[in-house]
C-alpha cells in the first residue's frame, strides 16, 4: 500500500486496484466490477495518526489519544539535518544502548569517550514517560551535559546551550529497527547555512553511531526484558527504568 495512490481521497493498492477509505473501508475492488457487494471482511484495520515534528505518529491505544511524546524546545528556533539507519536488532537493544553511559570510555575510547574515567556516577530522574540523566552532577543545573529520554523511543542528547544529538527508535519488525537520527542547533539558523552546519556534523554521529553499532548487533539476546539472566550495575538505572516502564506497559490487557 505504501506505492499505492490517493484516488478521490481513498488509497488505492497498486498491486490490484483496491480502494480503502481513511476509515480502513473497503470502497472499491476494480476485479468484481461496480455492481457486486463488497464484503465487509475486506475492511482494512486503521488507526489515527497526526503528524508533528517532521514524523507520522500512530495511536494504536483505545480511547482517546495522549499527548504526543516530543521535546517541544527542538522546534523552538532550531534547525536540524537527519538521516536513518537501520539496524538487525530488536529494539530494546538500540535503546538500551543509549541509555548507557558506562560503555562511553570504551567503545568510544577514540571520540566522545576520550578521555573519561572508567566509574561514572550516572544520575538519574524518572517522571512518568520521562527520563532525565548525566553522569556529572555539576551539570544537573541544565546547563551542560545530560541524556533524556521520552517512552516509548524518543532520545536526545545535549552537547552544549542550544545543540542536541537526537534519535527516534522506531521497530520494524521483532529483529529491526530504524533510526531517525537528528542534529539539531540553534546557532546558525539561515536557510541552507544552518542545514549545510548540521550535515556536516552528522558526518561524526553517523562515525560515532556506527562504533556503538558494531558492538550491539553482536549483543545476546537480540532483545531485552526486566527478568531474564543478565546482572545489571548500579550505573545501569536508565537501564533498569526503562525495562520496568516496558514491563508495566506490556501488563496490561
Amino acid at each position: 500500500m505504501a506505492l499505492g495512490r490517493i484516488v478521490d481521497n481513498c488509497v488505492e493498492c497498486p498491486f490490484h486496484g483496491f480502494q480503502f477509505s481513511g476509515d480502513g473501508t473497503c470502497t472499491a475492488i476494480p476485479a468484481n466490477g461496480p455492481s457486486k457487494p463488497i464484503p465487509a471482511a475486506m475492511n482494512a484495520r486503521s488507526w489515527r495518526v497526526r503528524e508533528k515534528s517532521g514524523f507520522v505518529w500512530l495511536w494504536n491505544g483505545d480511547g482517546e489519544p495522549g499527548p504526543i511524546p516530543w521535546f517541544d524546545e527542538l522546534d523552538q528556533g532550531m534547525v536540524y539535518a537527519g538521516f536513518t539507519d537501520d539496524w538487525p536488532i530488536h529494539y530494546t537493544r538500540a535503546v538500551e544502548n543509549q541509555l548507557d553511559f558506562t560503555h562511553l570510555p570504551f567503545a568510544h575510547r577514540t571520540s566522545i569517550g576520550r578521555g573519561l574515567p572508567g566509574a561514572l556516577d550516572v544520575i538519574t530522574t524518572i517522571d512518568g514517560d520521562r527520563m532525565h540523566m548525566t553522569y556529572d552532577p555539576a551539570t544537573w543545573d541544565g546547563r551542560g551535559f545530560y541524556v533524556e529520554f521520552i517512552a516509548p523511543g524518543i532520545w536526545r542528547n545535549r552537547l552544549a546551550p542550544n545543540v542536541f544529538a537526537f534519535i527516534a527508535f522506531v521497530p520494524v519488525d521483532e529483529a529491526n529497527t530504524r533510526l531517525y537520527l537528528r542534529f539539531y542547533q540553534g546557532y546558525l539558523t539561515v536557510p541552507v547555512l544552518g542545514q549545510l552546519m548540521c550535515q556536516a556534523s552528522n558526518l561524526f554521529n553517523r562515525y560515532i553511531l556506527n562504533q556503538d553499532k558494531r558492538i550491539v548487533l553482536t549483543q545476546e539476546p537480540r532483545s531485552t526484558a526486566l527478568h531474564m539472566e543478565e546482572v545489571l550495575l548500579r550505573s545501569d538505572q536508565p537501564i533498569i527504568a526503562f525495562r520496568r516502564w516496558r514491563d508495566r506497559l506490556l501488563a496490561v490487557p
